[in-house]
């Protein structure tokens, strides 16, 4: 993968170039090559689900993909595979103001001070955890760096 697909969610960036909201991958229990990859939401009013494994024909949308980028090159990553993440754990729809989360999954869903939600609404700079397994960043980023 040369470039990282933005679906039509591109917006000015400080790095120069169209970016994408999605998150980044501050912790996955168990998968230390998850750390520090991409997660792109799709564009404006798109949702997606954010889960364990690859795309699955039950699979309510399209699944976010992880993507390892490096100065001039993106990778695509192996599927979370952790147990305790739920197949589809989060609904994840792009809004005007950031990413609308809802959770589906059976682990809790927590905004930074721990508290727990079934919606919650996020923006660029907000941390969200999927209570255990995985700690992710909203952020936007380029399609390349």
């Amino acid at each position: 993968m040369d470039t990282l697909e933005t679906n039509g969610t591109e917006s000015p960036s400080t790095f120069g170039e169209a970016a994408t909201l999605g998150f980044v991958i501050l912790f996955a229990a168990g998968a230390p090559e998850l750390h520090g990859a991409f997660l792109a939401a799709g564009g404006r009013g798109e949702t997606m689900v954010l889960g364990r494994g690859g795309r699955t024909n039950e699979d309510p949308h399209p699944r976010l993909v992880p993507v390892g980028q490096r100065p001039g090159t993106n990778e695509a990553l192996a599927p979370i595979a952790d147990p305790f993440v739920s197949t589809v754990q989060l609904e994840v729809t792009r809004t005007e103001r950031g990413l609308s989360l809802v959770n589906v999954g059976k682990r809790s869903l927590c905004d930074a001070q721990g508290r727990e939600h079934e919606r919650l609404d996020s923006k660029s700079g907000d941390v969200v955890e999927i209570r255990g397994p995985l700690l992710l960043h909203v952020a936007e980023r380029p399609p390349a760096l």
